[in-house]
């Protein structure tokens, strides 16, 4: 069950704050009610590439490849060899629900077990790929010889073609122990760290990696802009203001449909047409206050999104407009501008019959919040795969 913060006598800046506590550890990078995640997703890339909000734990990315060279899967071919890695994945979750018992976090698979849809392999292939731990783009390629050689000699050369050949090798009777669970040790820890050093330089990823980096600067951080030594890099710089002028707009959105919830009389939405006013005053103090906001460079942003993708010609105007706006009229009545309003209700109506702001039946799927607080580009994520290194690393 969802947890929720109950409205008790509280002041606007406690509810404020309460609010971005909340904010801080949910994951909402999937929910995208403005069309704006091509901008959201390509900061991401950027920053932190190889990585994705399904992630949960570094130490998959040794999982993985240690289930396609168990020994039950390494002497076998094409499907065969894949579905034998599959196995020993499956077998992988019970070992990690028996080792990690305190709650589990992280473990992919931990509530059905055995049964598990998605694989680990399959939500880390990117990551492997992009951190150079595979070569092949595809599980489909493995086991597919660079070139030819003789019999003797094919399963060596396959594993090479397969995986990084200095990959740590697989604690003894992996997949049915792990010798420690999610923790990295030492060695394993410098090698990840040496991947991502190698692959992803001059990031704000590998810039994590450093061996002065304190971790425990990393928690309670709404995003990487408000970390130091990231603060400083201009895409991290770019990323924050982004994500600070458009959680303006996607407050609108929600303070629209408390709005139309209002109208039609769902009394199980009562309040919240005040509480969407007080963040978005909130909100509008947190811009005035940034120094950064008033001389912000549009083209330099642009020209580091376009380093990881190329947002669609309707997201980048409807950016564009929403700023432009916000510098024409200023942020301190947001909540009842008319232009700002419009601005956001059109963006929202393009869905057509799934729009809440025309359809009165979607107003029932609204949860009484969505895509609220700031873009942090998979922070929650990152966080926990550099604590899992940085702790590896002092193992």
């Amino acid at each position: 069950m969802p947890s929720s913060i109950a409205w008790l006598d509280t002041s606007a800046e406690q509810r404020r704050q309460a609010y971005e506590i909340a904010r801080l550890f949910t994951q909402l990078e999937s929910r995208d009610e403005l069309g704006i995640g091509t901008v959201r997703d390509a900061f991401s890339n950027l920053l932190f590439p190889g990585t994705s909000v399904l992630l949960t734990r570094a130490r998959y990315c040794l999982f993985v490849p240690w289930c396609f060279q168990a020994p039950s899967a390494a002497s076998r071919r094409g499907p065969e060899h894949i579905a034998a890695a599959a196995r020993s994945e499956r077998y992988l979750v019970e070992t990690l629900i028996r080792e990690e018992p305190a709650t589990g976090a992280g473990v992919i698979g931990r509530r059905v077990g055995r049964e598990v849809r998605n694989l680990p392999s399959t939500i880390y292939w990117g990551t492997l790929t992009r951190w150079g731990i595979t070569p092949r783009s595809s599980m489909s390629l493995l086991g597919q010889p660079s070139r030819p050689h003789d019999m003797a000699t094919e399963l060596e050369h396959r594993t090479d073609a397969d995986w990084q050949p200095d990959l740590p090798q697989a604690p003894e009777e992996f997949p049915f122990t792990t010798h420690g669970g999610f923790a990295l040790t030492r060695g394993e820890a410098e090698w990840l760290r040496d991947r991502i050093l190698a692959t992803c330089a001059d990031t704000a990823l590998a810039d994590l990696m450093a061996p002065d980096v304190d971790l425990h600067l990393l928690e309670g951080r709404r995003g990487p802009w408000e970390v130091p030594g990231l603060a400083a890099r201009p895409d991290v710089r770019q990323a924050g203001l982004f994500s600070l002028a458009m959680e303006g707009a996607n407050l609108v959105y929600n303070l629209l449909v408390a709005e139309r919830c209002e109208s039609a009389r769902l009394t199980s939405f009562s309040g919240r047409v005040e509480e969407y006013r007080q963040y978005l005053d909130g909100w509008a103090e947190d811009i005035g206050n940034h120094a950064g906001f008033g001389a912000w460079d549009l083209d330099e942003m642009w020209s580091y999104v376009e380093q990881a993708g190329q947002p669609p010609y309707l997201t980048r105007l409807f950016v564009e407009q929403w700023i432009r706006l916000l510098r024409e009229y200023g942020v301190d009545q947001v909540a009842d501008n008319k232009s700002m309003r419009d601005l956001v209700a059109e963006r929202e109506r393009r869905k057509g019959q799934q729009s809440r702001l025309t359809n009165d039946k979607m107003l029932e799927t609204w949860s009484g919040e969505s895509a609220v607080g700031r873009l942090n580009y998979r922070w929650a994520t990152i966080r926990v795969l550099v604590r899992d290194i940085l702790e590896g690393l002092d193992a």
